[in-house]
């Protein structure tokens, strides 16, 4: 398999594992349709890009897991992600598209967007915020992420990202219809719940 500093080389898709900030509950494996968890709507986007995909996290898809990540922090699922990433393809001159396993709406020309973009700095989609769990992490920050992860794992990933960045700004991405919406209260679950099922409002979930 061809390797390109300027292209993603693989995928890390982020499970974590506490969803602290959704009552402690697990907001991955809430269900959409009566079978249909969060975490399937988007490990079906991934796996429709030909790319490989890799989980870092508790282990909720198919793709290989990552192992020492179980309710780890972010930056250390990237840390270790990109070291068992680097030692499946035999190198660690490569780039890794990051997302979080809550990108309900992430689509695959999105991705590939972000994917694609013609520079071996870090990727980091923009639509009034920064994306930094959909973002094409280049080596330099993920060697910094390494680093950061041996010193004090409870760094933001945002800290590890360094200078060696694009900031991607597409237009497409603004206002209500971003891509990059994720599922971060019961209220969000209930949007996307409504909108997946294609009725007006979804009151249970």
């Amino acid at each position: 398999m061809a390797i390109s500093r300027g292209r993603a080389s693989a995928i890390l898709l982020l499970t974590g594992g506490y969803s602290r900030r959704f009552d402690g509950g697990g907001k991955l494996q809430a269900v959409i349709d009566g079978r249909t968890r969060v975490i399937d709507v988007v490990a079906d986007n991934l796996a429709k890009l030909g790319v490989p995909v890799f989980e870092a996290g508790i282990g909720l898809t198919k793709f290989p897991w990552v192992h020492g990540t179980q309710y780890k922090s972010p930056l250390v699922g990237v840390a270790r992600g990109y070291e068992a990433i680097a030692s499946d393809f035999g190198t660690f001159d490569l780039s890794i598209f990051v997302v979080a396993g809550d990108m309900v709406k992430l689509d695959p020309r999105t991705v590939e967007t972000i994917v694609n973009f013609p520079s071996t700095r870090t990727v980091i989609p923009y639509d009034g915020s920064l994306q930094v769990l959909a973002a094409r992490w280049g080596k330099s920050s993920l060697e910094m992420a390494r680093l950061m992860a041996e010193t004090n794992p409870s760094f933001s990933l945002r800290s590890a990202l360094g200078e060696d960045v694009v900031i991607l700004d597409d237009r497409r991405w603004r206002g209500g219809a971003s891509p990059f919406f994720d599922i971060d209260t019961y209220d969000d679950l209930r949007r996307f719940r409504s909108s997946y099922l294609g009725i007006k409002d979804a009151s249970q979930y």
